[in-house]
């Protein structure tokens, strides 16, 4: 048997299963999706696909499989959700917000980065990036201010993020931009002059 044959048939036994199913399911979660399985007697299963935090109704729903089996609907709704969100425009970047995780990563490393002290963040819509401040504790004053384009959270995961932060040394330009508002971009890290806003 080729070795391409031997790998489809692991991938196709991987996949094929309960297991499968939940692999399927969490890949399908942080892409921003909730499954719904459903068997019908004799006549299979139906996988749906609805995006997270909608009722699930009929008409939000935004990729069904029919199949005998569970593991075949599920890969095939998956499939058609995945094909329909390719060919749906994406929203406008001013109507999407910044991923939650993302920002709450970023929030995490600059507390570490200046430990003893508050970090607190926003969205700035206006801008297309979260906006992060750096407090004395005890005494609020502000520190060091931060934007981080919501492109570049966009662009990068979550171990990227870090990742780039870490290699661009924010951290230590943050601290010589003192109160001049630092800029992550996907071009790197600069300190904004006033001009810049």
């Amino acid at each position: 048997m080729p070795s391409y044959d031997r790998a489809l048939w692991a991938l196709r036994t991987w996949l094929d299963s309960w297991s499968g199913i939940g692999h399927v399911a969490v890949g399908m979660a942080r892409q921003g999706y909730d499954l719904q399985l459903a068997r019908y007697d004799e006549k299979g299963w139906r996988a749906t696909f609805y995006t997270t935090g909608m009722e699930h109704s009929p008409t939000s729903a935004t990729g069904t499989g029919w199949e005998r089996t569970a593991w075949h609907a599920t890969q095939r709704a998956a499939w058609e959700t995945l094909q329909q969100a390719r060919r749906a425009p994406m929203a406008p970047l001013k109507d999407r917000s910044v991923d939650p995780r993302k920002a709450a990563l970023v929030v995490d490393f600059l507390k570490e980065a200046f430990l003893g002290h508050d970090v607190h963040d926003t969205e700035d819509f206006s801008r297309g990036c979260q906006f992060y401040r750096i407090d004395e504790r005890g005494t609020g004053r502000v520190l060091h201010r931060v934007r981080v384009s919501r492109v570049f959270l966009d662009d990068h995961t979550e171990r990227q993020v870090i990742r780039k932060l870490e290699d661009w040394q924010v951290p230590t330009i943050i601290r010589l931009a003192g109160l001049r508002s630092v800029l992550v971009t996907n071009e790197g890290c600069a300190i904004q002059t006033e001009q810049d806003g």
